[in-house]
């Protein structure tokens, strides 16, 4: 595979067509071609629809695959070539949920750039499950997950807790004290955070008798319905 291949699909992807990629980098619409089908050939797959009445071209699912790729390459690419021009630092990756990255060590992070001006900070949000992938790879130095998992070669260490609390309108029913066992799963908005908080949470609440159940905790302050008393997130004590 040469770059020239590459770059003549990226220009027909840019401009919509071979004809009007040819028009716009000075070149002939048979040497796009050619160096599309070469690339085809080698990939043992077609990136392009042909017919007669397409005016603009469409990205098969192998197409749609080898842009992402190739925007990936171009950002590594580019990467590369900055290297020289950079400054000796250091470079840390550290990846976490949305929760604990935008909450939990927000001042952290804070407080580390200030301390720690040799080193460059790199901080990732994803899902607990694609974060393993991500120190798997190598693309994180490390992570902060809600979930341990069984996964090859990666250890997981607990490294700290948080106590739950419940969250409620003002004028609710609800008081300070109030007990799992007196409150009613009909009226819960369920936020799934791990294994262990279900164990915990069907203790008193089993079965699907939730109003909703979110994955997310930024949503549930929104559900909470100013016309309905009742419902109810349980939050990590250190969101709000």
């Amino acid at each position: 595979m040469e770059h020239d291949q590459i770059k003549a699909f990226t220009d027909i992807v840019k401009y919509g067509s071979i004809s009007a990629a040819a028009s716009n980098t000075y070149t002939s619409q048979s040497y796009l071609s050619h160096k599309l089908l070469t690339l085809e050939q080698e990939l043992n797959a077609t990136l392009i629809t042909r017919g007669k009445g397409i005016r603009k071209i469409e990205l098969t699912t192998h197409g749609v695959e080898f842009l992402r790729l190739v925007n990936q390459y171009h950002a590594t690419w580019n990467e590369m070539l900055q290297i020289g021009k950079s400054q000796d630092r250091m470079h840390l990756s550290v990846g976490a949920v949305h929760g604990i990255n935008a909450y939990t060590f927000r001042d952290i992070y804070r407080d580390y750039v200030m301390k720690h001006p040799e080193m460059r900070l790199n901080i990732y949000t994803y899902h607990s499950r694609d974060l393993y992938e991500k120190v798997a790879s190598r693309e994180n130095d490390l992570a902060y997950i809600y979930n341990a998992i069984n996964y090859t070669d990666i250890i997981v260490t607990p490294v700290f807790k948080e106590q739950f609390c419940l969250i409620s309108k003002a004028d609710s029913p609800y008081y300070d004290g109030i007990m799992p066992n007196e409150l009613s799963a009909k009226d819960e908005i369920y936020i799934r955070y791990n294994k262990e908080y279900e164990i915990w949470h069907d203790q008193f609440w089993s079965g699907n008798h939730y109003v909703v159940r979110i994955s997310s905790t930024n949503s549930a302050v929104y559900l909470m319905d100013d016309k309905i008393d009742g419902r109810l997130p349980i939050y990590p004590r250190q969101k709000y």
